[in-house]
């Protein structure tokens, strides 16, 4: 009986070792493909010249947001498409060192708002850092995540699950997001590097805009 009961004890010792070791190998594995798209994404994410383009879905209601960024000056498009509504909702901004602008659009009638305060709406470059960048939050992705191949808009991508309605395609040529899944939303994002020019960045026109009191 005594005989049995350590064969019953080494054999829940062998199976807890086990399942350390499979946690530990996953855990090196996550470690080693996030460190290797943090690596990839560097020079990308330092860029002085690129393009941003976002399209997000929310059941049928569509968004696309591009950005132009130049060396510190930023002209942002925000088109919004609403399910059952004729009405588009649209937005201009533009920021460099002397102005901070954002024009918004409905039908024929057009706001201006401007200053400091004025939130600009500007896509950035997005990689891996947003969600592997602190010790706390680094150990729960490399703890939780579960990260496999596939291919997402044409592109080889790791992709990144961290719950159920929470899941990230990353390329796995640059190192940025392709696309993200949080909770009902949807999030497609497209870069191009090194093709802004001056004339692609101009400050909007705010002939017939409305400036609130």
């Amino acid at each position: 009986m005594e005989k049995d009961k350590k064969y019953i004890l080494k054999g829940i010792l062998f199976a807890i070792l086990v399942v350390i070791l499979i946690f530990a190998i996953m855990m090196i594995r996550n470690f080693i493909i996030l460190r290797k798209l943090t690596d990839l994404s560097k020079d990308f994410k330092e860029s002085k010249n690129f393009i941003a383009k976002r399209y997000d879905m929310q059941g049928k209601n569509l968004s696309i947001a591009k950005t132009y960024y130049k060396d510190g000056k930023t002209l942002t498009y925000l088109n919004t498409i609403i399910e059952d509504s004729e009405k588009q909702r649209k937005v201009t901004a533009y920021k460099d060192e002397a102005d901070n602008m954002m024009i918004i659009a409905e039908g024929e009638k057009k706001i201006l708002l401007t200053g400091e305060h004025i939130i600009i709406p500007t896509l950035s470059v997005r990689d891996v850092t947003e969600y592997y960048n602190d010790n706390v939050c680094s150990i729960m992705l490399l703890a939780v995540a579960k990260i496999k191949t596939e291919k997402c808009n044409d592109t080889d991508c790791y992709m990144v699950e961290l719950a159920d309605d929470m899941k990230i395609w990353y390329s796995k040529e640059t190192g940025l997001i392709v696309r993200e899944i949080n909770g009902s939303y949807v999030y497609n994002y497209y870069y191009e590097f090194d093709k802004v020019q001056e004339n692609d960045i101009q400050k909007p026109d705010t002939t017939g805009c409305i400036i609130p009191e």
